[in-house]
């Protein structure tokens, strides 16, 4: 499918200009027909580029154009090195002055940025009304072992520097998830990306009684065996939803294309959709 992508910048009342990219169908372009828009937060280290190619086939195939961004401190958006300007609650409000700049009714999002989706539904239920496409949530209420693993991460940071943390990964961990932050991690200002972190580490996921209180479909996947992201936290997100269905692949499903993570949360999102009529 040709498609259209257009560049823009969002700026937020703090200063920060996010980098945004609007994906579509060509066919939108030329003739103006008005479609549904979802907007999707990647995760941490990881790129709107990530989010594009793991979710833009299938919303477009469904009907939506995506809205995809860097995140504070991450790409080619503004660093930011004060880490009380990096709490969860910013990257909530980031997600939704995007979605309300493009008129977005579905928010998604992959590890913290499931998490910022689903503080931003609880936040703003009268924007969020076509529901949530949910990848890979990595904790639920007080931060745990996975998020202090964000806190250890930081501090190689700061010790070694990118390409020393890079190399010790690929090297340990070689994959098709050392490729994403192979690929993403270089385009970080070091510092900001550090202090990012630092701040995710401390910061609380959702809760099961504040899923239990967002009345909207909600698509979830995860990946087995994944240490960072459990499916057992994907299952309790979805348990604990009035309208979710959770899909659990292989981990190793998306190394030919990263685009089997989006197919999954939004043909979950669509059975979710017509359970919740």
């Amino acid at each position: 499918m040709p498609v259209s992508e257009t560049d823009l910048t969002v700026q937020t009342g703090d200063g920060v200009r996010l980098a945004v990219r609007l994906t579509a169908p060509a066919e939108w372009a030329r003739t103006g027909i008005p479609v549904g828009t979802a907007v999707v937060a990647h995760g941490a280290g990881s790129s709107r580029d990530f989010t594009r190619r793991a979710f833009a086939p299938a919303l477009l195939e469904a009907g939506w154009r995506l809205v995809s961004y860097d995140l504070r401190s991450h790409g080619a958006s503004t660093p930011v090195h004060d880490g009380d300007r990096l709490r969860m609650q910013d990257h909530v409000a980031d997600l939704l002055l995007v979605a309300r700049s493009v008129d977005a009714t579905l928010l998604g999002g992959v590890s913290m940025g499931a998490h910022a989706a689903v503080f931003a539904a609880a936040a703003e239920p009268a924007t969020v009304t076509d529901g949530l496409l949910l990848a890979l949530p990595a904790w639920t209420g007080r931060p745990d072992v996975v998020a202090a693993a964000n806190a250890v991460q930081a501090g190689e940071l700061r010790r070694l520097g990118t390409a020393a943390c890079l190399e010790r990964i690929c090297r340990d961990h070689p994959g098709w998830v050392a490729d994403e932050l192979a690929t993403a991690w270089p385009t970080h200002d070091e510092d900001a990306f550090a202090a990012m972190l630092s701040a995710l580490a401390a910061s609380d996921g959702p809760t099961p009684e504040l899923l239990a209180a967002l009345d909207v479909p909600a698509g979830i996947v995860a990946l087995a065996d994944d240490p960072m992201h459990p499916a057992a936290v994907a299952e309790l997100w979805a348990a604990s939803l009035p309208y979710a269905v959770a899909a659990v692949l292989p981990f190793d499903a998306p190394v030919a294309d990263r685009r089997v993570i989006g197919d999954a949360a939004v043909r979950a999102w669509r059975e979710a959709l017509s359970g919740s009529r």
